[in-house]
């Protein structure tokens, strides 16, 4: 990729950005600054911009109360530009971009992340060009270094061991609301920073929406409930899907389960470095298809996991690129039945030099509770 192990994430950020022919390359508060600087800064409503430029100089626009905890903790050493509320922040922008020498210059900036008042700073500041950074981002962060899979790994330990203290505490006649505010605690006490997302806990015929909002819905004797949910550690998130049945499941609910499993287990096991997601998509999706469900499976196979909960790659049939060594992706086919029920079974998967390795280790076989 053009860069050694012993660079730093800044030094890799401005030797991929100069390859790819920007002069700079500007990150707002969010997942990529904290992985270029080791500092989070929440997202607010205040003006704050990072800008580095290739030459190797960074200037931080920042309100001026966060400049002494920038000074303290930041592994990158910035030239800060404070603003107050006495004062509008475009001077502070206009003056960093203008030491910068970056006035009609190409700043390639976060296309996903970036609001429009951001932007309209930038641009109103003099930059030239502003293309996505995206594709540096991607190169930068998509190979995770042995520490952030060690971080990753622990997160996934969290979620599986949360499992472990959840299961038995559910019952018919809690909510799904409730089942989630208990998840919550067990992950907390494991030691989580927070949620990696907010948890998806889908029952009855919740169940046949992948993406349902966890609600008021009492849980019943008969239910095929889903549980989605991840751990967020050191700034790295896992995330798992278990679906379990309170009380014997009926013939059909088996049936369905079983198919998700051989789904998730082909794509888990057939995993390899130089796959494109394409064809690891196709791969478990093709199992749900032959057993004529195809037309109930209606999301991607799976997505990147690291700092953020979706991220390149994607395991998906749009999805072109090549699966490096040190990537790590979920694998979460499911069946949806319209109103009626739904399983999912999902699991983190880190690609090796030997295939995909899953970082989430809980039982996949379906988990009957009695709710007694």
């Amino acid at each position: 990729m053009g860069y050694n192990k012993e660079m730093t994430k800044l030094d890799k950020l401005l030797t991929v950005a100069k390859r790819r022919g920007v002069d700079a390359v500007a990150l707002v508060p969010g997942t990529n600054l904290r992985y270029v600087t080791g500092i989070y800064y929440h997202p607010g409503e205040r003006l704050s911009m990072a800008v580095f430029d290739t030459n190797g100089h960074c200037g931080f626009v920042m309100p001026a109360m966060d400049a002494a905890r920038t000074a303290r903790e930041c592994a990158v050493p910035f030239t800060i530009y404070p603003w107050d509320d006495s004062q509008p922040p475009q001077e502070s922008m206009s003056r960093m971009i203008g030491d910068l020498g970056l006035r009609g210059r190409v700043v390639a900036v976060e296309h996903g992340a970036m609001r429009v008042f951001e932007l309209m700073s930038l641009q109103l500041a003099g930059v030239g060009d502003t293309p996505d950074a995206a594709p540096i981002l991607t190169e930068l962060r998509i190979v995770k270094e042995p520490a952030e899979l060690a971080i990753m790994q622990e997160a996934a330990k969290m979620i599986d061991d949360s499992l472990d203290r959840l299961l038995p505490k559910i019952k018919p006649g809690m909510t799904e609301r409730q089942v989630a505010s208990v998840w919550l605690t067990e992950i907390l006490e494991l030691g989580a920073e927070g949620p990696a997302f907010e948890f998806i806990i889908a029952s009855g015929p919740n169940a046949s929406s992948p993406h349902h909002g966890t609600g008021e819905r009492v849980l019943e004797m008969g239910d095929m409930v889903i549980l989605d949910g991840g751990a967020r550690h050191r700034g790295y998130n896992s995330d798992i899907t278990r679906t379990v049945s309170l009380g014997e499941p009926s013939a059909e609910k088996r049936r369905i389960y079983d198919i998700v499993l051989a789904a998730n287990t082909a794509g888990r096991e057939s995993a390899r470095p130089g796959m494109t997601g394409r064809e690891l998509d196709a791969t478990a999706r093709k199992v749900i298809e032959d057993a004529g469900f195809g037309e109930n499976f209606m999301h991607r196979t799976g997505h990147g996991l690291g700092m953020d909960i979706h991220e390149p790659p994607y395991v998906a049939a749009t999805y072109e690129e090549a699966f490096p060594v040190g990537c790590v992706f979920t694998i979460e086919p499911g069946i949806y039945l319209p109103g009626r029920t739904g399983v999912r079974i999902e699991d983190d998967v880190v690609m090796t030099e030997n295939g995909g390795v899953s970082l989430t280790k809980y039982p996949r076989e379906l988990i009957v509770l009695c709710g007694s």
